[in-house]
């Protein structure tokens, strides 16, 4: 078990119908009372500005994904066997004002 577990951007390559599962997957290894904290690119679906990319002649999909924080607390909730998980959020547009 762990005291924590942090999330830098790291549900971003999660599709948001495998939320559950992934935050299944930590309430295995993070100890009652622990701590999540998870940053989310805040938005709604793919990403295909930040995923698809060239490199070297070859196309990527690197596949971003937006998640709201009502998806990714309802993912979450009822499995972490009360640890304490905390949200922090950025805009999906890089246009967008980052202080929302």
């Amino acid at each position: 078990m762990v005291d924590g577990i942090l999330l830098s951007a790291g549900l971003v390559h999660v599709e948001t119908v495998d939320l559950p599962r992934a935050f299944a997957r930590m309430a295995e290894v993070v100890r009652p009372g622990g701590l999540v904290l998870a940053s989310i690119r805040e938005g709604s679906g793919k990403l295909d500005e930040w995923s698809l990319r060239e490199i070297d002649g070859e196309q990527y999909d690197r596949n971003f994904i937006a998640h709201t924080p009502d998806e990714v607390i309802g993912a979450a909730e009822g499995l972490l066997d009360g640890a304490t998980a905390i949200l922090s959020r950025f805009p999906s547009s890089s246009t967008a004002d980052s202080t929302a």
